[in-house]
């Protein structure tokens, strides 16, 4: 493991990108994903949402202890569609920290914390918000 020249959060950030930009699946039913998408953004897409970080050193060596969250964006009627995103999205995450490559870091640990799902208030997005808890050193 090399020296960080980054802070952890980004790396991850970096990391879960490169995942979900590489696979096929995701790439032919998703728009994009983002950390903010852009204005207009066509539906579906992902954004790489918030994120917690606390400090998880062993008698081993330092640690880190992060909870993500990816959010998806539907405009299609039920939540069908956002779910077979998230789903993939758990095979591709949920278990397999070897895919997490990080500059300076390397996860040992990840996995589903959370999901739910959500009617926007403007009747047709249908939002879903997933975690997932990684641990890193």
């Amino acid at each position: 493991m090399s020296t960080p020249s980054t802070d952890i959060l980004w790396e991850l950030q970096k990391a879960m990108t490169v995942v979900l930009k590489t696979d096929a699946q995701i790439q032919s039913i998703c728009t994009g994903i983002f950390d903010t998408a852009p204005a207009n953004q066509p539906y579906p897409y992902i954004t790489i949402g918030e994120a917690t970080q606390k400090n998880d050193d062993s008698f081993d060596g330092p640690g880190e202890d992060i909870l993500t969250t990816m959010h998806i964006w539907s405009q299609e009627a039920g939540f069908k569609e956002a779910l077979a995103i998230k789903f993939r999205m758990y095979q591709l995450l949920h278990r397999q920290h070897q895919n997490l490559i990080m500059n300076g870091y390397s996860a040992y640990k990840c996995y589903h914390d959370f999901s739910a799902t959500l009617r926007d208030p403007d009747g047709l997005t249908r939002h879903v918000i997933t975690r997932y808890r990684i641990l890193a050193e």
